[in-house]
């Protein structure tokens, strides 16, 4: 793919700056989601696929089962970059802040839960009385509050974001109270040390900020880390070693912790020292270059939230459409082909949709413009 084609995919940042390895580690995570999903709709809801007689298949089954835990490495994404500019210092507005909010991430958050909904009730899947309530809890973040034991009716891979609004509403105030404060790191490492003692032992009944919260604090303690000089003096050679093995170490302590934490604390402490050094690698020594800094993936990774907020309802789209339609049984031999059509769906209506409802969002006082427009007046201001 050329990459001038590529460019046209590519995101539009709020400080118009550009770190191709964040929107690398996105692709980590949303396409370990991707295949999670699209693995479970083929094999445990489809029965397309047996682990035990599809080549391959028993050694791929727990692997991209632990695929889960990619959201989490999304929480560890979004603590660094919300962190970030509230430790460089500057002018901070809260409005402005919240404002950018609604502005960028509402507009595809809106068009694909009311679709979705409509789409629910158009197929007669749910009555009108049953999608309501559910479409309004989700289009004000409260799904996880208001049926806690169900996911999201309308799109269930939205209970991350709603942990997502509750960061991202906090994050500001703690991080402002803080600022400057010689001692913040240590508040950070003990709220981090706090929420790792609570995931493990109290777990919330609601999924909310206490479920996950040690990640978004290790997205901070690894933006203040990445602000101060390196402390690690590694050869090219050795820090793409060192990251590739805390890779590997990043799904092997998943598995280990578990996703009811069943595992030790000592497990649990050690899988978030693992994750924030593969970060501090890529991040600050700029490891796996080849990898994080590739067109392909960091384009992928730029698109992870029309993605993310697509995928769950396309994996069933498509692929009943094409069980219907009699191109595929239910033979074993069928995983793969299907797989790759699931995944190239995913990925190609996702790219669609993000060209038109996505990425307009992104430009800087774009409503200012759009209103401008309305009234007839010439528009100020550039996009950034």
């Amino acid at each position: 793919m050329k990459a001038s084609m590529l460019d046209r995919f590519r995101r539009i940042t709020s400080s118009g700056s550009y770190v191709p390895e964040i929107d690398g580690l996105r692709f980590i995570a949303i396409s370990s989601v991707l295949l999670l999903h699209a693995h479970m709709w083929l094999v445990h809801w489809m029965r397309i696929g047996d682990p035990g007689s599809v080549a391959g298949l028993a050694l791929l089954d727990p692997v991209l089962r632990l695929g889960g835990y990619g959201v989490d490495i999304f929480f560890v994404i979004s603590g660094y970059i919300l962190s970030l500019p509230l430790l460089q210092g500057g002018k901070f507005s809260y409005r402005t802040y919240i404002l950018r909010r609604l502005t960028r991430l509402e507009p595809p958050y809106i068009i694909t839960t009311l679709g979705f909904a409509a789409l629910l009730y158009i197929t007669g899947r749910y009555s009108w009385q049953e999608i309501a309530p559910e479409l309004l809890s989700s289009l004000v973040y409260l799904n996880n509050i208001f049926t806690p034991d169900d996911l999201p009716l309308v799109n269930g891979i939205t209970w991350s974001l709603e942990i997502e609004v509750q960061f991202y509403l906090l994050c500001p105030l703690l991080g402002l109270w803080l600022r400057n404060k010689p001692w913040q790191l240590v508040v950070y490492i003990g709220l981090l040390f706090v929420a790792l003692v609570v995931q493990k032992w109290f777990k919330p009944e609601v999924l909310c900020l206490l479920s996950v919260g040690s990640y978004f604090a290790l997205g901070y303690v690894l933006a203040f880390a990445s602000l101060r000089k390196p402390v690690l003096a590694l050869s090219p050679w050795a820090r793409d070693l060192l990251a590739a093995i805390s890779f590997v170490g990043i799904w092997v302590l998943f598995a280990m912790v578990g996703k009811d934490r069943s595992g030790t604390f000592a497990w649990y402490v050690l899988e978030h020292l693992n994750l924030f050094l593969f970060f501090y690698l890529v991040l600050v020594h700029r490891a796996l270059p080849r990898f994080f800094t590739n067109r392909l993936v960091t384009t992928i990774g730029g698109m992870c939230y029309s993605i993310y907020l697509l995928h769950f309802g396309l994996l069933s789209f498509v692929g009943k459409l094409l069980l219907n339609r009699g191109w595929f049984g239910g033979e074993t031999s069928t995983y793969y082909v299907m797989m790759a059509i699931l995944l190239a769906a995913c990925i190609g209506v996702s790219a669609v949709f993000f060209l038109w409802f996505e990425k307009p969002f992104m430009q800087r006082d774009w409503h200012k413009r759009w209103w401008a427009r309305l009234r007839g007046a010439p528009a100020t201001g550039a996009a950034r």
